[in-house]
């Protein structure tokens, strides 16, 4: 997880120093997913609330209903995340309830076809 981690963080940094907003905002997205593997729900929140905003701000209609629904997924599947981190559960559970692998290959996909 730790490496996924790094990875993400320099993906956002490319995509930071190139101003590639739609790749900032995914990249948002998918450290909102890492974080809910972490068991850091408030800095989930926290970064799809940065995708949303920045989603908006740049006018990305697509990107803005897809932060707004990760959000919102994150609210309504707290409760299941709480268990999930009380019961201590493997980072594989953890990584199955993301669906994080899925997201990770559409935004790599997204980062080689810009």
């Amino acid at each position: 997880l730790d490496e996924i981690i790094n990875h993400t963080n320099e993906l956002f940094h490319l995509a930071d120093i190139s101003a590639n907003f739609k790749l900032i905002i995914e990249v948002l997205l998918l450290k909102s997913k890492l974080s809910m593997v972490s068991r850091d729900i408030s800095k989930s929140v926290e970064f799809a609330d940065q995708a949303l905003v920045l989603s908006i701000g740049k006018g990305f209609t697509g990107l803005e209903k897809k932060a707004e629904l990760q959000k919102e997924e994150i609210l309504q599947s707290m409760k299941r995340w709480e268990k999930l981190i009380e019961k201590e559960s493997s980072i594989r559970d953890r990584l199955e309830e993301s669906k994080l692998q899925d997201y990770l290959n559409r935004v790599l996909l997204l980062k080689f076809d810009t």
